[in-house]
């Protein structure tokens, strides 16, 4: 459950749980579409008004997501007695639902896809008002199931999941309800990370998969909107059988032209932009989020020159880290390198504004790569992006601190020698810390069922 202190978010989550676990329900009473091969069960006569909302969300659902916007159909027939998908209302726990396999082998060969059926189960308790974004969620995870059922990495399912809420029903999809999950831990890694991961270091990230809907979104917005992007993402990421190449982080650097650095300097950029701090580069609906979904800040830099790390925000592979430049003093260009002293490589981006307001950005990624901001830049938010090293391959372990170092100082006067090391204020540096890192480790040993939970 979320701590205490913590607001829970309006459609609650869980984690993955083991499909052997989560055997098919056996209920007499079935409600038929006319319209899809789909089957609702149900064993109450008091369940039949929930049974038949979950009837008409999921044809809504099939509607929606196959025949308008483009996924993959449903792998059918199933295991079951016929060739339709099963939802099933039955006690699986307050809140919860669940997508499950019918099997682990792929049912079509040679098409590039490891398809499996796969079937749903629904809390019978849960309230009308829920249904529709629950079965929209688990749905999408049925046609995931279609795509690439071998695809391990927790983050492209259930960040996608989310999001399909709201391709399916609009606005009242709450495809953003988890984000500050996401926001609260910029340092775990962007592309795999997951909530039992992130809540092993910090109160907060419970949903942290969940709230990576952030840049799903935001790559769906590059490509056209209404699921575009995220179609061509699975699509990116699918493969035939158990072959887990390409995987998800190969797939998101596909969306960026086969530039990984680019693409977390995009989601850093969008990650940043929220609330007060919004302006147009942002996600429109990051607008009116409010304060609990602003990314955290690692360094604030008050006086130049600086050299210093990210302390217990280093960020972990393909995790973020950001610091808040102020430049309104008078100078000359400045120059922005990162250092790793191990040699990872790393994409930085400087959000810039002047003195009119006038916004901008510059970028760069490698092995030690630096920006140069011009004289008229005011203030900068500055995102550093760890990218592992040159061999690190996204199923390789992510849960590992980095040792990525800025050095912020005019052009004309060279870098210079503060003697901060980022830990503690000093050097013209306050340094603002708003979550802890730390190495971890954590095996995800393959998705077999996914669960959503309020």
């Amino acid at each position: 459950m979320l701590p205490a202190d913590l607001p829970p978010p309006a459609h609650h989550v869980s984690c993955l749980a083991p499909a052997w676990r989560e055997a098919r329900p056996a209920f007499s009473d079935t409600l038929t579409s006319t319209s899809y091969p789909i089957a609702v069960h149900y064993q109450r006569t008091s369940d039949l008004a929930r049974a038949q909302r979950v009837l008409s969300a999921a044809e809504t659902a099939w509607r929606v997501q196959v025949d308008e916007l483009g996924w993959r159909a449903p792998v059918l027939p199933d295991a079951a007695d016929g060739p339709e998908l099963d939802l099933y209302l039955s006690q699986v726990g307050a809140g919860s639902a669940w997508t499950a396999p019918d099997a682990n082998t792929d049912a079509v060969h040679g098409d590039g896809h490891m398809s499996v059926p796969a079937y749903i189960a629904i809390d019978r308790n849960l309230p009308l008002s829920d249904v529709d974004l629950y079965v929209a969620h688990e749905f999408n995870h049925v046609l995931q199931f279609a795509t690439d059922f071998s695809e391990g990495t927790l983050t492209i399912w259930e960040a996608t999941a989310n999001s399909a809420q709201s391709w399916t029903f609009g606005a009242p999809g709450h495809w953003d309800d988890s984000v500050y999950d996401f926001q609260v831990a910029p340092w775990a890694p962007v592309l795999v990370g997951d909530g039992s991961g992130v809540s092993q270091y910090i109160d907060g990230g419970w949903l942290y998969e969940y709230g990576a809907a952030l840049w799903v979104w935001r790559i769906d917005q590059l490509h056209g909107g209404d699921a575009a992007g995220a179609i061509a993402l699975w699509e990116a990421a699918s493969n035939e059988g158990w072959d887990l190449e390409p995987d998800a982080v190969d797939a998101f650097a596909a969306m960026y032209d086969g530039d990984l650095g680019a693409g977390l300097n995009d989601v850093a950029m969008v990650r940043w932009l929220t609330g007060s701090r919004w302006d147009d580069r942002g996600l429109a609906e990051a607008r009116t989020w409010t304060s609990d979904n602003a990314v955290p800040t690692a360094l604030t830099i008050d006086a130049i020159p600086f050299t210093g790390d990210f302390g217990d925000m280093a960020p972990m592979i393909t995790g973020q880290a950001f610091a808040e430049l102020d430049l309104s003093a008078a100078h000359g260009d400045v120059r922005v390198d990162v250092g790793s002293a191990s040699g990872l490589h790393t994409a930085v981006i400087a959000l810039t504004w002047t003195a009119d307001g006038t916004a901008s950005s510059v970028e760069a990624s490698g092995v030690a790569p630096s920006l140069t901001l011009s004289a008229d830049v005011t203030r900068a938010v500055i995102a550093v992006s760890n990218l592992g090293h040159a061999s690190w391959d996204g199923e390789d372990e992510a849960w590992v601190d980095g040792d990525q170092t800025l050095s912020i100082y005019d052009v004309g006067t060279g870098p210079g020698d503060t003697g901060d090391t980022g830990d503690e204020p000093g050097g013209g540096c306050g340094c603002d810390g708003g979550g802890t890192g730390g190495a971890g480790l954590l095996a995800l040993l393959g998705v077999l069922a996914l669960r959503r939970r309020r």
